[in-house]
């Protein structure tokens, strides 16, 4: 970090990464997320961007594959940014992981893809307190759901 700006070192301490991001997290899958203005994006280990800061939200590539938010809902990209499982609205949806509490009584979870498969789930919460959580389904990395 250099003042407000994230960036990337090597073990010399030479900046491979320009310091010019307000988020940068490390690498995944050979790709790291950067934000830009209230969007995110992905570059390669070479600083390229090689999907543009245009999501609101996306998680770490997991088997090639990446959740990613936009107004219109979530979908999975692959590392190229190509939208391979189209992107709707399951619900207010939260990613794998909880950053925030949740604004209301229920949020859909979906979680990285592993093995193949990502879960799709439905938390419900009493305040802040998660008290139940229902699988709704699996999904393949076609998008096709496998209901229990």
């Amino acid at each position: 970090k250099e003042g407000d700006r994230y960036g990337m070192i090597d073990s010399s301490g030479k900046a491979v990464i320009p310091f010019t991001y307000t988020f940068l997290s490390l690498f995944y899958e050979d790709r790291a997320i950067f934000k830009e203005g209230n969007n995110y994006g992905f570059i390669d280990r070479s600083g390229r961007v090689v999907i543009p800061a245009q999501y609101e939200y996306v998680s770490r590539f997991s088997e090639g594959l990446c959740l990613v938010r936009n107004n219109s809902g979530v979908g999975f990209i692959d590392m190229t940014g190509t939208v391979v499982i189209p992107i709707k609205n399951y619900n207010k949806l939260s990613m794998n992981e909880i950053f925030k509490a949740p604004s209301s009584e229920s949020s859909v979870i979906i979680s990285d893809f592993s093995n193949g498969f990502s879960s799709v789930k439905k938390n419900y919460y009493s305040g802040k307190q998660m008290i139940q959580s229902d699988l709704l389904f699996y999904m393949d990395r076609t998008g096709r759901e496998y209901h229990e």
